[in-house]
């Protein structure tokens, strides 16, 4: 049987090739040579390059605007991606999202609406993250804090547990309690200190692409945890309804020695950056979308708003750039999440999160794979998915470069109006970014793939040259990119001195 299917496959593959090499290819009409000629020669507004526009501390003036926008239309830029970041430039004279600046904003799409070009906002201060000053602590993102008292056991014991303390302030912490919960020593006096492979980096501040390669180290490294040193879950007790509002617990401990956990969450001090100044505030809790509204509406939709009918057409999207804010690993009622979604109870392991190997280490590392698959799944559905559904709200796509989330990448790109990858020069900067967003753009329709093109730091040293760079853009094309943002066209409030103000060592030099 086998014989006659290999036999019957190898003949229906030589007919297809016979009949592929006898057929002739239709001409096209000679309208339509005409017409792609006449599009490569004058490309069509959507197939035009776009440029990263940073207003640089809000450094801006109406006659600079529009000058900006006019030197960009000049030379077949379709369209503008703003935003205003902090890069050592004195202050300008409004301040960002204050009323001036607003009015400055709606300038920018009433001429860009005049120059039949496109405005693109992104979604905060800074270049990166989501949040702002208008962000309270209690909405910003949310780790989780442990504090630890040894208790003897075998009596009465009778105290306060400490407060968990965070990298900021207590009254910026905005702490919460989680648990309290109580675990068994083995031996105190000989208790082996381990630590878990990577454990910051797989319980606290992960990065997307770098878990599936530094697990794979850590199961190399580590199977299993020494003797004495997993805490048998037969030996954790929940002692949460017994800890009073000030932190104090009476608890009549069983014999032996243990240690309990007192286990809250507050903001991790992470900002969206860099900001400009005055403007600095809370990265928002990605997993809490009543966050993400709060944050939407404070920013972007005040932006749609203040620029009134000149907006729909020109004022087209808002943007999530690269995510460099690091890792969350709470949110307020993650405990009912992830038992809806993992089918067990959280509590037992939360000690995992002081750096403790519960079970055994292969129990624990499964345990820090379902709390980062459920970080995923709800930064993907309270984040990227709301965002996306306000922005449609609003008449406004979303770009998003979504390789850089706390996230699934590809997951998080799903609900990206036009994915958006990256590449730098002259490094040849090229990595795993280009393919993933050109294949989330194919998998979901998307017309659109967008790339942060030649960004550069300085090592460019204002040497490159388009000729030179033509390979680069080349080479994203040949990827799946059709839509090249240059990094940067840094916003001019003057428009005489030459060289003018400048982004840093940061992009191509060209404005």
């Amino acid at each position: 049987m086998n014989q006659r299917l290999i036999a019957l496959a190898a003949l229906l593959l030589a007919t297809t090739l016979a009949r592929s090499a006898n057929a002739q290819p239709t001409p096209l009409p000679k309208a339509s040579v005409d017409q792609m000629a006449r599009s490569f020669v004058k490309p069509p507004a959507s197939a035009r390059p776009w440029v990263y526009w940073t207003w640089l501390n809000s450094n801006v003036t109406p006659e600079g605007i529009t000058a900006d926008l006019e030197a960009m239309q000049r030379v077949g830029i379709g369209g503008a991606l703003l935003l205003d970041v902090d890069q050592g430039v004195l202050p300008g004279a409004v301040k960002f999202m204050d009323d001036k600046w607003r009015e400055l904003f709606a300038h920018t799409v009433r001429e860009a609406k005049r120059l039949g070009m496109e405005i693109n906002v992104n979604n905060g201060p800074g270049y990166f993250g989501s949040g702002g000053a208008w962000m309270s602590p209690d909405m910003g993102m949310q780790t989780v804090l442990t504090s630890e008292t040894r208790v003897p056991g075998g009596r009465l014991w009778t105290g306060k547990l400490p407060q968990p303390k965070g990298r900021v302030t207590e009254s910026e912490l905005a702490y919460r309690d989680i648990a309290v919960i109580a675990v068994a020593e083995p031996d105190l006096k000989s208790e082996k200190r381990f630590e878990i492979p990577d454990f910051n980096l797989k319980a606290v501040t992960w990065k997307p692409g770098w878990i599936g390669y530094r697990g794979v180290q850590s199961a190399q490294r580590a199977m299993s945890a020494p003797e004495g040193v997993p805490i048998p879950l037969e030996k954790i007790i929940d002692l949460t309804g017994r800890m009073k509002p000030d932190g104090s617990l009476e608890w009549e401990a069983p014999p032996g020695e243990w240690t309990v956990f007192r286990i809250g969450h507050g903001w991790n001090g992470s900002k969206p950056g860099p900001t400009v100044k005055g403007q600095s505030g809370p990265e928002i809790d990605y997993l809490n979308k009543e966050a993400v509204r709060f944050h939407f509406n404070s920013m972007v939709k005040r932006l749609k708003e203040s620029v009134g009918s000149a907006g729909p057409g020109t004022l087209v999207g808002t943007h999530i750039d690269s995510w460099e804010g690091g890792g969350q690993n709470w949110t307020a009622n993650m405990t009912a999440e992830f038992k809806k979604r993992r089918g067990y109870s959280i509590e037992p392991y939360l000690p995992v999160l002081a750096g403790r190997v519960v079970g055994d280490l292969q129990l624990t590392e499964r345990f820090l794979w379902d709390l980062r698959q459920t970080v995923s799944e709800l930064m993907v559905e309270n984040y990227v998915a709301e965002f996306q559904r306000m922005a449609s709200e609003n008449g406004l796509r979303l770009t998003f470069e979504s390789y850089t989330t706390i996230g699934n990448d590809l997951d998080a790109a799903n609900f990206a109006d036009e994915p958006m990858a990256e590449f730098w020069s002259p490094e040849n900067g090229f990595g795993p970014s280009m393919k993933a967003m050109a294949s989330a753009a194919q998998i979901n329709g998307r017309a659109v793939v967008g790339a942060e093109a030649f960004t550069a730091n300085q090592n460019e040293r204002w040497l490159q040259h388009p000729a030179g760079l033509k390979a680069l853009a080349d080479r994203a094309f040949s990827q799946g990119i059709n839509r090249l943002v240059i990094h940067r066209y840094a916003a001019q409030r003057f428009l005489g001195p030459a060289p003018g103000l400048q982004m840093g060592p940061w992009g191509q030099h060209y404005e």
